[in-house]
């Protein structure tokens, strides 16, 4: 009899809960970073300790609303992208990181169509909306190489 560590649920579930949270923190620091630079720019001073403590603020303010789209839009694009994998299972990894990527990134393009904003007000420019993809393409990764172990 397998354990319940052992059962192929088990792991893709601790993969998909590990990619939620890793994706949610980095687009979130990602996020507040961004903002904060902003404030730079203006000409205002941020320590390293502001910087923190901000981040910290954000990293739990968020979590109801931002962490919840986070754990949809992860679970809507690395479902589908597992599912084609299986027809091209040489291209999984690659399909996993770009579903992650894809998947955050289309977040905000939907909400800003529906709402007329993001849920993140740094993936209102380029580099901040890549910021967010990029933290879903490394969900992405981790997702892959979890359920593979």
């Amino acid at each position: 009899m397998t354990s319940l560590a052992d059962s192929r649920g088990f792991r893709v579930f601790t993969a998909y809960a590990a990619a939620v949270v890793v994706t949610y923190g980095l687009a979130l620091i990602a996020a507040t970073q961004w903002m904060l630079g902003g404030s730079l720019q203006a000409g205002e001073e941020v320590t390293a300790t502001q910087r923190m403590v901000v981040t910290g603020r954000e990293l739990v303010g968020m979590l109801p609303s931002y962490g919840l789209i986070v754990a949809v839009a992860m679970a809507l694009a690395l479902s589908a992208a597992a599912s084609i994998s299986h027809y091209v299972p040489g291209l999984r990894g690659a399909g996993l990181v770009a579903a992650g990527f894809i998947g955050l990134m289309g977040v905000h393009f939907v909400a800003r169509q529906l709402f007329g904003d993001a849920p993140v007000a740094a993936a209102g420019t380029t580099g901040g909306l890549l910021a967010q993809g990029l933290a879903g393409g490394v969900g992405g990764y981790l997702y892959y190489r979890m359920r593979r172990s």
